[in-house]
């Protein structure tokens, strides 16, 4: 797949999808309402930076990417845990699937994280998995993965009215430790009722799973040992201030 060439091809890509979006089942809250037991959640890692998605699963520039994430094989990450969680919601009913991350990239304009990953399942048709858009909503102001994971549970209880029975939650697998034990354990959710699904892209990628799990264990892990909520440590209170280049506020 490749770029469009010349801003007709961009218009006509553009037109294209608008079409297929006007196609596609709407959200519908009533199928959830009093019945909904299952959060799913999708943690989202970039915004968007392309206006046309052909390509998007492969394409570096389609994403904006900091350095230490280019030629690593991301697109194809993100991808892999948007399908995940789409399947995974196809299998239950009763389940709730939302794409979590906020407007965190000055550069890339007001545009959030979740609908970026939202557009991409639409761009894919949901894998023709269509009824399960019907169940998908976005969670548009997490800043990190601590806040993936509680603000998302509040935006589960907006829609539902309830809190959920039981959580899945889809990232790379190095991320495991941080989301089962500290995330959880700071938000007191039953450790039964929680499942982390761990989807990586493969090495060929550039993708490397052991690289990033020493770095994970070394460095991004010890602020949240001394800070569960992120609310003291001068370093996660500093990223969550640049990750909100647009001074956006939650209604949580």
């Amino acid at each position: 797949i490749t770029q469009p060439s010349s801003e007709v091809e961009r218009l006509s890509l553009r037109r294209e999808h608008v079409d297929l979006v006007n196609r596609l089942p709407a959200f519908d809250e009533n199928l959830l309402q009093n019945s909904a037991d299952h959060l799913i959640i999708v943690a989202c890692h970039a915004v968007i930076a392309g206006s046309s998605l052909a390509g998007v699963e492969h394409d570096d520039s389609i994403w904006y990417l900091l350095d230490y994430q280019k030629n690593k094989g991301m697109p194809e990450a993100f991808v892999s845990h948007i399908k995940e969680g789409v399947k995974i919601a196809n299998r239950d009913p009763n389940s709730l699937l939302l794409f979590s991350g906020g407007q965190t990239r000055k550069s890339a304009g007001p545009k959030s994280e979740a609908s970026g990953y939202f557009s991409v399942a639409d761009h894919f048709r949901w894998w023709n998995m269509l009824s399960v858009r019907e169940r998908s909503i976005t969670e548009d102001h997490a800043r990190d993965s601590f806040e993936n994971l509680l603000f998302s549970i509040c935006r589960f209880y907006e829609i539902v009215g309830q809190y959920p029975a039981k959580i899945s939650l889809i990232s790379f697998s190095f991320k495991k430790d941080r989301f089962e034990h500290y995330h959880r354990s700071a938000v007191r959710y039953p450790a039964r009722s929680f499942n982390f699904v761990g989807v990586d892209p493969p090495s060929s990628t550039g993708f490397d799973v052991n690289q990033l799990d020493y770095w994970e264990k070394k460095a991004a892990l010890k602020p949240y040992k001394n800070d569960l909520y992120g609310c003291n440590s001068k370093l996660l209170v500093e990223r969550r201030k640049e990750r909100n280049p647009f001074l956006r506020s939650n209604g949580y």
